[in-house]
């Protein structure tokens, strides 16, 4: 109990409290809420996690950048900060470009596609626009005017196709 009155969360320490007056109910709110709590640490502790990655894979970044050969470490380090937070834009396109350095254009295609359902801002979507190799069939794409597909659908197909007709 001592470790649950510390949490900083006060619907914690007051459903102790009901608890302590006799309140059974309160028991399965706090259950709730600890689990809602461990849930929030955990996830922050990820992103600090993902965070620290993301240092160590630019610091790769920049060898390869230097001529040091170092792209698939790199690369492998900006993926396993991906797999602790997903949800960060900029690496999925960091990911892309190392990926097509090498030529892992399946792994490309992922971080395009992960970058696409992630860009939200206006300054996001152009860079995606930016990495597809066909960026005028993809204007047409983010404005609606194909054929019933999802833009980020169409625009794999078009990144798919170039690939397929020009892997240079």
């Amino acid at each position: 109990i001592p470790q649950l009155m510390a949490r900083e969360d006060p619907r914690i320490r007051e459903a102790l409290e009901r608890y302590a007056n006799g309140d059974l109910e309160a028991i399965d709110e706090l259950q709730e809420l600890v689990l809602l709590n461990h849930e929030a640490r955990a996830k922050a502790l990820r992103r600090k996690t993902a965070a620290e990655l993301r240092f160590v894979a630019t610091a790769l970044s920049d060898a390869s950048a230097k001529g040091k050969r170092r792209t698939r470490d790199a690369l492998d380090a900006w993926q396993l900060a991906a797999q602790y937070d997903p949800d960060y834009f900029w690496q999925w396109m960091t990911i892309q470009n190392l990926a097509d350095d090498i030529e892992a254009f399946e792994v490309a295609e992922h971080a395009l596609a992960q970058a696409t359902r992630l860009a939200e801002t206006p300054h996001e979507k152009a860079w995606v626009i930016s990495r597809y190799p066909n960026a005028k069939a993809l204007a047409n794409v983010s404005l609606g005017q194909t054929s019933g597909k999802k833009p980020e659908e169409a625009a794999l197909e078009i990144y798919r196709r170039q690939y397929e007709l020009d892997p240079s």
